[in-house]
């Protein structure tokens, strides 16, 4: 093989090809971009990207009945969003956590005004490019209740289901809710609470209710394994833990390190959705109650998979400044040594300054940048130059510094941009959903290196010119497949985020390109 002169290479916004190690497929000369990945006093280095489907979410509570908030007494669904999102702006927050109330429905069907009321939730999810959990449910806190029948909830979700079906893309999950208080299946009134059968008889039903491709989230395993591990139905189901906690206590549902369910969502959470909270604030600083550990919650997040993570709870509750958990995070100094001796994924940059000190970043940040995915390209292979009307060859690599792998359906795309913002998609066969940022099983949590290639002929009649060439990672549904707010962002420096201007497109610049005659 010849011997050619060995350049680095950065991504800049100019397609700038010097000689790399040069690799030869068959008659082609072929140069790699290296790609960075973002520094904390870059453009957007200390601002969280908004990705869909990811992140720390709001929790919010609906009840169909009164259209209002139970707890808060807020009423209206724009103005119950707005309420929770105003505190969280600086947070890009992508996803809600919604308790959807049933309550005065015992025995009789929902109202016509109460569907209406459902779907204008999901309305305003989907204005407000976002995506959502849901949870059903008859009882709050505030309210007596005899809970729901089964017969109840059976009726109920029939007359939901042709909403969530019209709505699935824009749900993540659904969380197994309807019996216990807030649909914790804890605290349960009447024989739904202790019959085996009856609890069975509530999965199967929104099981069979749900979207065939959603995902059902219950609070343990020990609910999970009433389906029988054999029954297709099982791999369906993940898990939502709303007592997570760095102590031993009762309350933590036997979820802890070293329980036998601990280990069991260790063991599935790869291929599932998992998603959590902290307890409220208000309990942590009782005298029952104890602060979640940042980094102990971290190592968790990191190995149970956790897509989103609830910033309303023991944080800014009630609007009070008092010092919950979430503000010991944000006061809790980390370092990159410190992350590394954990084994928990970290870009080389998320610490260093374009001068080359070290920023300190704050257990907050870390965990609201990791948790779920952060893709960070690593390099492009391409061609040095392409014969007129030859194929191209493409091959980007990527790894996943975040905590979990993709959930949602998504596609890939490398596309050509003209000059004039036309886009020209070329399809490639990435499943982003395969994107896992470690191996199960690996203690050392090594990062693995994904590829999106490609290698075919570029569009016939195009204009010669300079073209960007990027990569689109799109929603997989239809009806957002085409929406830049639901496009997935890298986090990487020198690569451009660019939007269509029909908002159709949400798009990494790699690079550009000469198209010649």
């Amino acid at each position: 093989m010849e011997n050619y002169h060995k350049n680095r290479i950065e991504c800049n916004f100019l397609f700038v090809l010097l000689l790399l190690p040069v690799i030869l497929f068959g008659q082609q000369d072929y140069v790699t971009i290296k790609f960075k990945g973002i520094r904390p006093d870059d453009q957007m280095g200390l601002v969280p990207f908004r990705n869909p489907g990811r992140g720390l979410r709001i929790d919010v509570a609906l009840d169909l009945k009164t259209k209002a908030d139970p707890y808060h007494h807020i009423k209206g669904v724009s103005t119950i969003f707005s309420s929770e999102l105003n505190k969280y702006s600086a947070d890009s927050i992508s996803v809600v956590q919604a308790c959807i109330y049933l309550s005065g429905y015992e025995g009789v069907m929902l109202s016509d005004s109460a569907l209406i009321t459902l779907q204008s939730f999901f309305d305003e999810v989907r204005l407000k490019g976002m995506k959502t959990l849901i949870r059903f449910a008859y009882e709050t806190g505030n309210i007596s209740s005899k809970g729901a029948s089964f017969a109840d909830i059976s009726t109920h979700l029939g007359q939901m289901q042709y909403i969530m079906e019209r709505n699935k893309d824009v749900i993540i999950a659904i969380q197994a809710g309807m019996i216990g208080v807030d649909g914790d299946w804890l605290n349960i009134k009447g024989m739904l609470g202790t019959d085996k059968e009856l609890r069975l008889a509530i999965l199967k039903k929104l099981l069979a209710t749900i979207p065939v491709n959603c995902m059902l989230q219950v609070r343990q395993p020990e609910i999970k394994n009433l389906i029988s591990i054999e029954d297709p139905d099982y791999k369906r189901i993940g898990y939502y833990d709303n007592m997570i906690l760095s102590k031993p206590n009762k309350l933590d549902g036997g979820i802890r390190e070293g329980t036998l369910a601990y280990e069991e969502i260790a063991r599935e959470a790869a291929t599932i959705s998992v998603d959590g909270a902290l307890p409220w604030g208000s309990w942590s600083i009782s005298k029952e109650g104890s602060l979640v550990d940042g980094m102990k919650t971290a190592l968790r997040l990191r190995l149970h998979h956790y897509s989103t993570l609830s910033i309303t709870r023991n944080n800014k509750e009630d609007g009070a400044d008092t010092n919950y958990s979430i503000s010991h995070w944000k006061d809790l100094p980390l370092t990159p040594e410190k992350l590394i001796m954990l084994k928990l994924p970290v870009g080389n940059d998320y610490f260093m300054a374009s001068s080359g000190n070290i920023v300190q970043r704050s257990a907050y940040e870390y965990i609201r940048d990791h948790i779920g995915y952060r893709i960070e390209l690593q390099s492009l292979t391409l061609p040095a130059k392409r014969p007129n009307n030859s194929p191209i060859k493409l091959k980007l690599e990527l790894i996943n510094k975040g905590f979990a792998n993709i959930k949602q359906l998504c596609s890939v795309a490398f596309v050509l941009v003209d000059p004039t913002g036309k886009v020209y998609e070329l399809a490639v066969d990435a499943i982003p959903e395969n994107w896992q940022p470690f191996a199960f099983g690996d203690p050392e949590f090594k990062p693995l290196i994904h590829e999106i290639n490609y290698q075919g002929p570029l569009p016939k009649k195009l204009i010669p010119g300079k073209y960007m060439l990027g990569v689109w990672i799109a929603d997989g549904n239809q009806r957002l497949h085409y929406d830049a707010r639901y496009a997935i962002r890298c986090a990487n420096r020198g690569v451009k985020w660019w939007v269509s201007n029909d908002g159709r497109y949400g798009i990494n610049v790699l690079t550009t390109l000469t198209i010649s005659k």
